[in-house]
């Protein structure tokens, strides 16, 4: 939904260098170096302390995974690249593995450094590679930065000793937001049914790991694509000759069973696909039979999350007999890869990105005409509507939920735990905040 009354409004949309640094927190030996002002600081602290406990991007001795050049307006009239050369000699002295991902500022690029030469010349001087990300600062967004990344390492890689084996897969493009309880468990499920179809995961791009752990998706036979790693994929199968799948981000029961059909497709494991269903359905649905159905039943509800989780809560919503009133992301309408209306029908109204007056008026006018039982979404969007309705963090940043235990939201365990916190936060209730 445009917004031409409000040509101006500011959008909920996250920068692109905060997906940068998702996507190095998502490495535990990853690092950014930013030829920038120190000004990335701050974005990291959107990650570090405050979504993700358990995050080392930032460090109280200063030996920090985030590294700025601090090249601003005055220095970059004589910027050669001496600042960044300097950065990335210093890294190399205090670690010895890992990767790096160069970055620059849209007012450092005017100059047109040219980093490609930089880093060839300065590769034979380091024990890590160091991967150019491309400076998009100003026409993309955080789902963009997480995705970069990947497709920088998926066009470096070495593929000199690739060895694909038969029933040996890769998953390009999970999106580890941190590195809490339910990120790591999420990474966890998401083997545990691959494994359930008789394969062999050679590597998840990304899970909290090592560099060198994702070097062995060389030796997968079949690349999975989800949609933040479909250009990763389609790089690296360029390079090896591995089969790609596209699949869909496993959320909610019926999208699980869709990813697991298409993967069993591809790699021919479709004998495995309904007993492995089967088994899963038959071990968690017990779960859910205490349950009134008066908990869901003609709930109403709003749901900002990035496009490619709007499907798999569709089809949530569907199976509990919730509306669904109002659909937003804090991402850009390109993520959006889904023809929903063929699959729903007419969606409820959208705003992609969300803009905070805009979807504070809608939710409240949706409200108005019937109640508006809960607003699941990220920080900032329950922040704007929890003094209308119930309001339940979900994504990328949640600053105030977090996990201590494993709490997956993919995959058929991370369906029966995310309908335990929409139960949890449907019984509820608090005054509200005027």
């Amino acid at each position: 939904m445009s917004d031409p009354a409000e040509p101006w409004a500011l959008p909920a949309r996250m920068s692109y260098h905060v997906g940068i640094f998702l996507a190095v927190n998502a490495l535990r030996d990853g690092y950014a170096v930013i030829d920038g002002p120190d000004c990335n600081f701050r974005k990291a602290q959107w990650i570090h302390g405050k979504h993700d406990l358990r995050s080392t991007l930032l460090d109280a001795a200063g030996d920090h995974r985030v590294i700025n050049t601090l090249m601003d307006a005055e220095l970059v009239v004589t910027n050669r690249g001496e600042a960044l050369i300097a950065r990335l000699e210093q890294l190399a002295a205090a670690v010895r593995e890992g990767v790096a991902f160069v970055c620059a500022m849209p007012h450092v690029m005017i100059l047109g450094t040219q980093y490609d030469k930089i880093l060839r010349d300065l590769a034979p001087r380091l024990p890590f590679p160091v991967l150019e990300v491309p400076s998009r600062s100003l026409e993309a967004d955080w789902l963009d930065g997480y995705a970069d990344p990947l497709t920088a390492i998926a066009r470096t890689l070495d593929v000199a000793r690739a060895t694909p084996r038969p029933r040996h897969v890769a998953l390009i493009g999970h999106l580890h937001t941190r590195n809490e309880e339910d990120g790591r468990a999420d990474a966890t499920e998401l083997r545990r049914l691959l494994e359930g179809l008789g394969l062999t995961v050679t590597s998840v791009w990304l899970d909290g790991g090592r560099y060198q752990d994702l070097v062995d998706a060389r030796d997968a036979d079949t690349l999975i694509a989800l949609p933040l790693g479909r250009a990763a994929a389609a790089a690296l199968a360029q390079r090896t000759g591995q089969r790609v799948v596209e699949a869909p981000v496993p959320f909610g029961a019926g999208r699980t069973r869709r990813f697991l059909a298409a993967v069993a497709r591809a790699t021919g494991s479709l004998d495995a696909l309904d007993a492995l269903v089967d088994r899963e359905l038959r071990r968690v649905v017990p779960r859910l039979a205490w349950a009134p159905q008066a908990v869901f039943q003609d709930r109403r509800v709003a749901f900002s999350a990035p496009p490619m989780y709007w499907g798999g809560f569709l089809d949530i919503a569907a199976e509990l007999g919730v509306e669904v009133v109002h659909l937003s992301a804090n991402a850009g309408a390109h993520s959006h890869t889904e023809d929903l209306t063929a699959e729903f029908g007419p969606l409820p109204p959208t705003r992609l990105p969300y803009h905070f007056d805009a979807v504070l008026r809608e939710v409240e006018a949706l409200h108005g005409e019937k109640p508006v039982d809960l607003a699941l979404g990220d920080t900032r969007y329950c922040q704007r509507l929890d003094w209308i309705t119930e309001t339940l963090e979900f994504g990328f940043p949640s600053h105030f939920d977090h996990a201590f235990h494993p709490r997956p939201t993919l995959g058929f365990e991370g369906w029966t735990c995310f309908l335990d916190r929409l139960a949890h936060a449907f019984t509820a209730r608090r005054p509200r905040r005027r």
